[in-house]
């Protein structure tokens, strides 16, 4: 047993470096490996966060664009404004980025505090897609990166880019594969059902 714990030790601390010690008695996660959680706990998220402007001016491009293209992925779509909570919002939009899967930052109207929760994002490691309306300008830290522009006479198109970009940035997502299992699940039932088996009801409406 102690020369397996041995093992496991010299793997995280030598090999991995997820652990340090300074006495080989105790031990402490490292920077690497809280990184390395803040990761795993994320690829697990099927929460898609989303950053942008709170105006009328864009309802539509959350309504219409952006809460549909997450759901149609598979993922959990998520803007701070339709959370239910007590605390500091602050503290709430931290919170939520920190347990979401990826964020969908949306520049239009040069909102600091969406290229503050896009700059928290990626520093946890979270895949950040962006987006920004044609004609708004970027600032320069952001203008290197593949941004999704958008017209407010061209929503569905974009709903359609939005999710392309989803799915190639991080793959179908838990809840729509979870779907598909639960009605392949119904259609097995309902052919043992019609060969005369019984069957339980199909959770599907």
């Amino acid at each position: 047993m102690e020369e397996m714990l041995f093992m496991v030790m010299e793997v995280l601390c030598n090999e991995l470096e997820h652990l340090v010690s300074e006495d080989n008695r105790s031990y402490q996660v490292s920077p690497k490996g809280l990184l390395y959680l803040e990761g795993r706990r994320s690829q697990a998220s099927a929460i898609g966060f989303c950053a942008m402007w709170f105006s009328p001016e864009v309802q539509s491009l959350w309504s219409d664009v952006i809460e549909p293209a997450i759901r149609a992925s598979g993922y959990e779509p998520l803007r701070i404004d339709s959370k239910q909570h007590n605390g500091k919002i602050d503290d709430e939009i931290m919170a939520s980025i920190r347990a979401a899967g990826f964020v969908v930052s949306d520049f239009t109207g040069n909102r600091g505090g969406v290229y503050y929760e896009a700059g928290f994002a990626h520093g946890l490691g979270l895949p950040v897609i962006f987006m920004c309306r044609e004609g708004d300008d970027l600032h320069f830290d952001v203008r290197q990166y593949n941004c999704t522009f958008w017209t407010p006479d061209k929503l569905q198109d974009t709903q359609e880019r939005l999710k392309n970009r989803i799915l190639a940035t991080l793959g179908q997502g838990p809840l729509q594969l979870q779907s598909l299992g639960l009605r392949q699940s119904c259609a097995r039932r309902w052919q043992s059902s019609s060969s005369g088996i019984a069957s339980m009801p199909c959770p599907i409406g």
